[in-house]
């Protein structure tokens, strides 16, 4: 359940800390005044999509990780949506791009554990609902002043490690293949490793 979810996010982020730095105190505090909320790091909302370009960044961006979990069937029909999206009006294709999108929603999994991580309400909702590229700029972006801004007013931001650590790729077991432009099948098992492995440590300490 996405509260379950929340737990053991939120314990892994403790027991990266705790583990990884032994002087470094925990901000318990920031568990209990930020709201926190799951963000999926790959796979968007096609179905809020508003115009041609977003469909097309999409199209782009699940490729590659269709290429690593999927037959070329779905590959290939993304890639003639790609190419009628250059010929055709947005309105022509829209229902064939959505019928598109709900048919790999399950192949894509976006809401498993291994394509989620935590951030606060107000981080989650102003990377809005771009591709992982664009998520990790603004990752990046938000880490290194610490604050946003949202419709004129400045908030200063808790960003938790393990979620940097996932748009740095530091979960990445193969230095060889690492890419920063899609969360891909390899990253997810890295990742879900990464917890498994953190949390049996942390929880058998005495």
């Amino acid at each position: 359940t996405p509260y379950e979810t929340k737990v053991i996010l939120h314990l892994f982020n403790i027991a990266t800390y705790f583990i990884s730095d032994f002087n470094y105190l925990f901000p318990f505090d920031k568990l209990k005044t930020q709201v926190w909320s799951l963000e999926h790091i790959h796979a968007q909302k096609a179905d809020k999509f508003t115009d041609k370009q977003e469909f097309i960044d999409w199209l782009q961006d699940i490729q590659p990780l269709l290429k690593d979990i999927e037959s070329n069937e779905k590959l290939q029909e993304s890639e003639n949506l790609l190419e009628e999206l250059n010929t055709k009006e947005l309105q022509e294709i829209k229902s064939k791009l959505l019928d598109f999108y709900n048919s790999i929603s399950n192949i894509l999994n976006k809401d498993n554990i291994d394509n989620l991580c935590l951030l606060d309400k107000n981080t989650n909702s102003s990377l809005g609902n771009n591709i992982f590229k664009r998520k990790r700029e603004k990752i990046l972006e938000i880490d290194g002043t610490g604050e946003i801004e949202l419709e004129g007013t400045k908030y200063k931001v808790f960003i938790p490690i393990a979620t940097k650590n996932v748009f740095l790729k530091y979960y990445a077991t193969d230095a060889q293949q690492i890419q920063f432009t899609y969360w891909g099948k390899k990253d997810r098992e890295d990742y879900i490793t990464a917890i498994e492995e953190r949390l049996s440590n942390f929880l058998s300490i005495d």
